[in-house]
């Protein structure tokens, strides 16, 4: 199984900032702890910590298929608890409306309440990167770790930040069932027809879902962009009123084989040029 982290915020953005702590810091921090011991039950990658993925997907496209779950990690904010009262503010954890189980979540919150979080249950809303990445079939999970404002929360994250990172990881993997092996693959009995059906229903979803490239850009093939580019500046091709292109991987197939047969004409290079050759020869039978 392949379950990818993503540590809220960052790339500018602090995310929520008190008692000395930027929340960005410290997601970043704290899935490290959790990949060191979910690694021993699935293959786990972090999610580039340069992006603040929230940002990022609002004009790019990303392919999530290949995960099984994905958890974006996050730390609270609004218990406005500076000097602390003894008691902890909690973890809570947010799934879109879409999500049909939350059995993972909640293994999760049960580990945390046994290190001392005040469990705030598993909670329903449709937050942006969590919706994207359910629209494309993956199950996914935004936790808010702990509280940033809260002395209580804090303290207890700062002693028990390692403890805390294999508690989430226990918890997904109670959750999925998954178990140890000494290659840190976390088959289960069921793995290699969880993993079919998967791929299945992932090729099912593409073919009903088909990923739209929007944008000049990495996303887009490498094999597309040229062409592309040419459509977009000889005006051939035109965005929508917020300029996004709207293309399929058929229709640049489409374009590219056009484009390769000669149907769009010469690019705007060599269109200079021909005009350039055409003005001089214009000069010269003027001179004559």
């Amino acid at each position: 199984m392949k379950i990818l982290l993503i540590a809220g915020h960052g790339d500018g953005d602090s995310g929520a900032v008190a008692l000395g702590y930027q929340e960005a810091n410290l997601t970043r921090e704290i899935v490290k702890y959790i990949q060191k011991y979910l690694s021993a039950y699935a293959e786990t990658t972090i999610a580039d910590t340069s992006r603040d993925w929230f940002t990022y997907l609002k004009t790019h496209t990303y392919n999530f298929r290949p995960y099984g779950y994905v958890l974006e990690v996050h730390f609270n904010s609004g218990a406005n608890n500076p000097s602390g009262n003894g008691r902890t503010t909690g973890t809570e954890i947010y799934v879109t409306t879409q999500e049909q189980g939350i059995t993972v979540e909640q293994d999760i919150l049960k580990n945390m309440q046994a290190i001392g979080f005040t469990n705030r249950g598993v909670k329903r809303k449709n937050f942006s990167v969590i919706s994207k990445i359910r629209a494309q079939g993956v199950s996914a999970a935004l936790l808010e770790l702990a509280f940033i404002d809260d002395k209580d929360d804090m303290d207890l994250y700062q002693a028990k930040k390692e403890e805390i990172g294999q508690a989430v990881a226990d918890g997904i993997a109670e959750g999925f069932g998954l178990t140890k092996d000494e290659g840190g693959n976390g088959d289960m009995d069921y793995e290699a027809l969880k993993a079919a059906i998967d791929d299945l229903s992932a090729r099912v979803y593409a073919l009903e879902h088909p990923m739209i490239y929007n944008y000049i850009d990495s996303n887009m093939p490498d094999w597309a962009r040229p062409t592309i580019q040419k459509l977009v500046d000889k005006g051939f091709l035109k965005g929508d009123a917020v300029g996004e292109l709207g293309l399929t991987y058929d229709m640049m197939r489409m374009f590219v084989v056009n484009d390769r047969a000669g149907l769009y004409g010469p690019d705007i290079d060599a269109e200079t040029a021909e005009d350039t050759v055409a003005q001089d020869e214009d000069v010269e039978d003027s001179e004559e």
